[in-house]
């Protein structure tokens, strides 16, 4: 079965939240608040209870990527349905004083596998696959991130080097904001940002668009000023830019997962080069793995 499974309702919502207009909001903050409520509710009972039009819910559930507004309301019931404990808001999420080591254990391994389910039904392919285009047809690649998303910055230059792909991180921003200054068409900025809204990313990314380069975003969230200024951009979860976690617990995990895919995919797209390059950079750092 394809890892790409679709997102859980709910997750869609979160996700597109900031995008959705002033009255779409109302349906979905009356879904997220009663969602068990909502399940049963025809399409006019929903719309009565929200104060807006028929044809606003019709395009409320489209906008989500259903059919209508039944489809919408029978996926719904099938995720309430497949929960197995109480969900996980991501948007809320903190540890609390008193628990025990095995709290924190069962607390954060639920937390990264909710934050890498989302990210399995979060991600489009046909995103991925174009994000490894840009990489692998770059004239350089600028790597860029900053606080806990520069570990990640750092991990896929890293990584992507591994393949022979001429590339550079950077993690001050007065460095990246110049060299985003400098980019031209056929460069390639990578942008690593957790909220998608970090002021010195989302001016790099503006720097390098406005010069023709190409700009993948990779965020925790499905719509931020990030996400609006990349060619291609990969959500790791299903969290709106209105909302913070309340635990400094960041979730570079989904930002991982991302960069691995990307890894592979480069490293498929190319072939016996690539396992080449590969094994040229394993040796080449092979004497400091020796006693």
């Amino acid at each position: 079965m394809s890892v790409f499974r679709a997102a859980k309702s709910l997750t869609k919502i979160r996700g597109l939240y900031s995008g959705l207009g002033t009255a779409q909001k109302l349906i979905a903050d009356e879904i997220l608040r009663d969602p068990q409520g909502a399940v049963s509710l025809t399409i006019r009972q929903l719309a009565a209870r929200c104060s807006v039009g028929y044809s606003t819910v019709c395009r409320f559930c489209e906008q989500l990527g259903f059919s209508g507004y039944r489809d919408f309301r029978n996926r719904l019931a099938q995720d309430l349905m497949e929960e197995t404990g109480p969900p996980i808001n991501l948007s809320d999420y903190e540890f609390h004083r008193g628990n025990t080591a095995e709290q924190v254990c069962r607390e954060t391994f639920a937390l990264y596998r909710e934050i890498l389910e989302d990210c399995a039904g979060l991600l489009d392919p046909s995103q991925v696959r174009l994000a490894a285009q840009y990489i692998l047809s770059a004239r350089s690649l600028h790597i860029i991130g900053t606080g806990a998303s520069a570990s990640s910055a750092m991990y896929a230059h890293t990584r992507l080097l591994r393949l022979g792909i001429p590339c550079s991180v950077c993690a001050d921003p007065m460095v990246f904001l110049m060299e985003s200054a400098m980019m031209q068409p056929g460069d390639v900025l990578l942008a690593v940002s957790s909220s998608g809204r970090t002021i010195p990313i989302v001016q790099a990314a503006s720097n390098a668009a406005e010069n023709g380069a190409k700009v993948i975003g990779v965020c925790d969230f499905s719509v931020s000023p990030l996400q609006e200024l990349s060619h291609c951009c990969l959500c790791t979860t299903g969290r709106n830019v209105r909302s913070h976690l309340n635990v400094d617990l960041h979730l570079t995990i989904g930002q991982i997962a991302i960069l691995d895919i990307l890894y592979s995919c480069c490293c498929i797209a190319q072939g016996p080069q690539g396992r080449l390059n590969y094994l040229q950079t394993r040796e080449a750092i092979r004497f400091l793995k020796e006693k």
